[in-house]
């Protein structure tokens, strides 16, 4: 049991922080400082570790949108109401792209939630729809930003 939730956090929890970072800086419009992303990544990854701890189910889920946008704080000084709108729109990105691939790839692949549950590298797998969803932020952003600048020079 141990070993898979470790090998759950280094294959679906420090990419998944990592992207939400990168999500979050490109919101917050801050530059990629990739040590302060990879730094936040870690500790939130660390503070995944609550699942071990004998708390009410759900409460990771309340907990580590707040552990997110307090590392981000702590190490970028942006804002504290911006980092938490941040957070939450990747929250929202989240739980939109998990409802519209969850169930498809599931019976593609012929597998159920709860077999991907159980298997770590499944879940990492399963997982990289919603990390393709959280980098579309910065990549939609960037675009947006490109076809504004081109209109303000003409």
């Amino acid at each position: 049991m141990l070993e898979k939730e470790l090998y759950s956090l280094l294959l679906q929890s420090l990419p998944e922080s990592f992207f939400i970072a990168v999500a979050c800086f490109s919101i917050l419009n801050l530059k990629f400082a990739w040590n302060k992303i990879l730094l936040i990544s870690v500790l939130e990854t660390l503070t995944n570790l609550i699942h071990f701890l004998p708390i009410a189910f759900g409460m990771h889920t309340v907990l580590l949108p707040i552990t997110m946008a307090l590392y981000i704080r702590i190490v970028t000084k942006a804002k504290l109401s911006r980092i938490f709108a941040a957070v939450i729109i990747c929250l929202i990105v989240i739980i939109v792209s998990e409802g519209l691939y969850s169930n498809p790839l599931l019976k593609f692949m012929n597998l159920s939630y709860e077999d991907v549950i159980a298997n770590p590298l499944l879940r990492a797998l399963f997982s990289i729809p919603e990390y393709v969803a959280l980098m579309l932020i910065p990549v939609v952003k960037t675009i947006y930003m490109r076809i504004k600048q081109k209109r303000i020079n003409f």
